[in-house]
């Protein structure tokens, strides 16, 4: 299993319970382990690569604690941030025009 840490945070105790429970939820019932482990500052969002597959559990907020910043949904694999390069758009423009011919 490989684990990504994203948002530049470490994850908490509660981050922690939350993927040893469901771990030990999937191996109870002899389910593969995921092959990646993401945390977010309100979830922790659980991968599988083969079937393509992803659960996300929200954790509920403690009361009186300010997150830094809120959960942010994660690109879809493959897909980059922000606005496409310009070898990217001449790619599409390329396509584009030979699909009108």
């Amino acid at each position: 299993m490989s684990f990504a840490i994203v948002s530049g945070m470490e994850p908490s105790a509660r981050h922690h319970l939350c993927e040893a429970q469901m771990l030990e939820l999937l191996t109870g019932r002899g389910l593969a382990e995921p092959d990646e482990v993401t945390y977010e500052p309100n979830s922790v969002i659980l991968r599988w690569q083969g079937p393509k597959l992803a659960v996300i559990v929200d954790l509920d907020p403690v009361p009186g604690v300010v997150y830094d910043q809120p959960a942010t949904p994660s690109p879809p694999t493959g897909s980059a941030p922000g606005t496409p390069s310009a070898a990217m758009r001449e790619r599409a423009a390329s396509s584009a025009s030979r699909r009108r011919s």
